[in-house]
């Protein structure tokens, strides 16, 4: 049974242990917090637990809504196991606004830890959970080996085939978040289920999630044979190799990822552009997913990224 601890007049499910308590008044303001999480910079890391303090004790206060997001922001995209008390925390006060316990749960699912999963089983619980907030929590769980969470995230999976074109929050987000997994058990379902299909399309999307997930699953050198061909008609398997080296790679890999070369034998024109930025996206987004994933080891302030003004940055 899982720990229950008093907090701010409430109890919470701790699923992460005891939470802080001495947290500081930070004044640093959100553009520079959000410019921060934005390249990986681990210097911010100590505001943000220090606004979820805030958020925990005060999570309807106005004048700290803009912090508060800021906070929930980077504990998803840093995936601070440290935040999971506070999270827990502010979800289960009865002043949590809508919107805020819905950003709680997207920071527990890319938190994803094992000690996360029975606070993601409750949030599966919530009948007002946000669509795409649930997706993000079957991913996590399934990802933890939870099998009921696994079988609906396949039914939903399903439902996207079949909506294609035309898909609500959920099914339009669970592509984007099956191919994020290398979960053995959803893959073999996902190999039963283009085995069968005979529709020419829904077969290519279903083969291209399952190439995702396989992907995912390689060793890490393998992954790197993929990220440095360099070759045009690569470009799909390229940009998940890379991604999935963002994932498994440390801080001494950014250097060999930086040195990747762009796309080569790209047909001339907006074809070759769109290429180029495809790739400076997914090569300065593994190396931030490094950075936030390894924050504890920034000795110095992170350099720019490169060519960083050439390109937005890709959905992580």
């Amino acid at each position: 049974m899982a720990r229950r601890v008093l907090l701010c007049g409430i109890v919470v499910i701790a699923a992460w242990g005891t939470t802080r308590a001495d947290a500081q008044e930070s004044v640093e303001p959100t553009d520079a917090v959000y410019q921060k999480i934005n390249i990986g910079d681990a210097t911010v890391v100590q505001t943000i637990l220090d606004w979820l303090q805030e958020a925990m004790v005060n999570p309807d206060k106005a004048e700290l809504h803009n912090k508060r997001f800021a906070a929930l922001h980077g504990a998803t995209a840093f995936r601070l196991e440290e935040a999971g008390p506070m999270l827990v925390a502010i979800y289960q006060n009865p002043r949590a606004l809508r919107t805020v316990r819905d950003s709680v749960a997207d920071a527990a699912a890319a938190i994803r830890s094992p000690a996360s999963k029975r606070f993601l089983q409750l949030l599966l619980n919530d009948a007002d959970l946000r669509a795409r907030s649930r997706t993000h929590v079957l991913t996590a769980l399934t990802h933890l080996d939870d099998d009921a969470a696994r079988q609906e995230l396949f039914a939903l999976y399903k439902r996207y085939l079949r909506a294609f074109g035309h898909p609500d929050e959920a099914t339009g987000l669970i592509k984007i978040d099956v191919e994020t997994l290398a979960d053995a058990k959803l893959l073999h379902q996902l190999e039963a289920l283009h085995e069968a299909e005979t529709d020419f399309d829904t077969k290519e999307k279903i083969e291209a999630t399952i190439d995702a997930m396989q992907i995912n699953a390689l060793p890490v050198d393998e992954l790197w044979k993929i990220a440095e061909d360099a070759d045009w008609a690569n470009r799909v398997r390229r940009h998940r190799a890379i991604d999935a080296l963002g994932e498994s790679g440390t801080r001494d890999d950014i250097p060999r990822l930086e040195s990747l070369k762009p796309p080569e034998h790209a047909p001339p024109g907006l074809e070759a552009t769109a290429a180029r930025r495809a790739f400076i996206g997914a090569r300065n987004g593994a190396i931030v997913t490094i950075r936030r994933l390894h924050w504890r080891e920034q000795t110095e302030p992170p350099p720019p990224l490169k060519d960083a003004n050439e390109t937005g940055r890709r959905r992580r």
